[in-house]
């Protein structure tokens, strides 16, 4: 995979799993509909990051030049993508 194009999915993917970590944090009183809300947006990050790993397998990509994507559903992610 060429340097730049390593770069920008590493940079990518970060951002993502921040945004996931994010949605984990539950929010000071909020009310069934915040968390349900919340909680869906965890879920729709998890999807990106799991579909930016499925298709960077099936194009054969390594994925050991670019660390963990997809957390487990439900449990924070430490970014390890050299950041």
């Amino acid at each position: 995979m060429q340097n730049e194009m390593k770069n920008f999915l590493i940079d990518l993917i970060y951002e993502i799993q921040e945004k996931y970590n994010q949605t984990l944090i539950p929010i000071e009183e909020e009310d069934l509909e915040e968390k349900n809300y919340r909680l869906g947006t965890n879920f729709a990050y998890y999807d990106v990051l799991e579909l930016i790993e499925s298709q960077l397998r099936a194009f054969g990509y390594k994925l050991d030049e670019i660390g963990q994507i997809t957390p487990i559903l439900g449990e924070k992610i430490i970014n390890n993508n050299m950041k």
